[in-house]
């Protein structure tokens, strides 16, 4: 459990410090003879992990909430030693199971059936459980909470490429334009599937679009900047360094160490800036 603990702390200060020492390494677009293949929709195992910040909200562990809140934050658990971090842990894990009971059934999507949707949509024509080596597109929700118990949800996607000579695996999350709070869902009988479902089929569509079309050539002319967002860091305030890959009125592309993140300009929570 400590090196769960820890690993999560690397991941946190890695985002937040990738450019302060040696140049990080970005994650790379897809291998150019997959991009236009037709991909097969599956559950990837890796969504299946689970720690005392995450936890899955349905049966077929597509859904994935995640929330840092509780304790003392993970440096003071680490300040004090063994005993505290296991204490600060327990805090956390108290606060994300009660979370989990109030959200659990709430949100009734299946991602895997709306990204087929969206795949068919773009002429990205999706096969399910094929055996053949194509690229395997693990499609989820994710949820996460920031402050003021409110929760920011993203079309997310795991895709896995592999080959004799290669492997690849790519991670790719388009925050929707929704957000509610906690109590609401848990409390109201209005529900929040349709609009929900109608999001993430356009999450799905954008990130399958951004998928298609991202080369080794545009990464190489993406500027680094460095920017801050609750989205990728609730809770803790951190600077992180990325790649720019673009920007519009109401949301930023941004390419780091380990995805491809499309966020809402409400959760930049600074101006972005070259980075040093």
């Amino acid at each position: 459990m400590k090196k769960t603990y820890e690993g999560i702390l690397l991941l946190v200060l890695a985002a937040a410090l990738g450019g302060c020492a040696t140049s990080p390494t970005y994650m790379k677009p897809a291998p150019s003879a997959t991009r236009d293949a037709p991909p097969t929709v599956m559950h990837s195992t890796l969504l299946d992990q689970t720690n005392h910040m995450v936890r899955h909200l349905d049966d077929d562990k597509n859904i994935i909430y995640s929330q840092t809140f509780g304790g003392g934050g993970i440096g003071l658990g680490l300040l004090l030693g063994p005993i505290g971090v296991a204490a600060n842990m327990k805090m956390i894990e108290s606060n994300t199971e009660k979370d989990v009971e109030a959200l659990r059934g709430k949100v009734r999507v299946d991602p895997l059936k709306l990204f087929s949707s969206a795949a068919k949509s773009t002429n990205y024509v999706a096969q399910e459980n094929s055996s053949s080596r194509t690229t395997k597109m693990s499609p989820y929700l994710y949820i996460t909470k920031v402050e003021g118990e409110k929760i920011l949800l993203a079309a997310a996607l795991i895709a896995e490429h592999e080959a004799a000579d290669q492997k690849w695996i790519g991670r790719y999350m388009y925050q929707l334009p929704i957000s509610y709070k906690i109590d609401y869902i848990s409390q109201s009988n209005t529900d929040i599937t349709p609009e929900v479902e109608k999001s993430l089929t356009v999450g799905f569509t954008e990130l399958i679009k951004f998928y298609k079309k991202d080369s080794p050539e545009d990464a190489d002319k993406e500027k680094t900047i460095s920017f801050k967002s609750d989205f990728l860091s609730p809770r803790f305030d951190f600077e992180m360094t990325a790649k720019l890959i673009s920007e519009s009125q109401d949301r930023i592309w941004v390419r780091t160490f380990n995805g491809i993140y499309a966020i809402s300009k409400e959760n930049v929570t600074t101006s972005i800036a070259k980075a040093m």
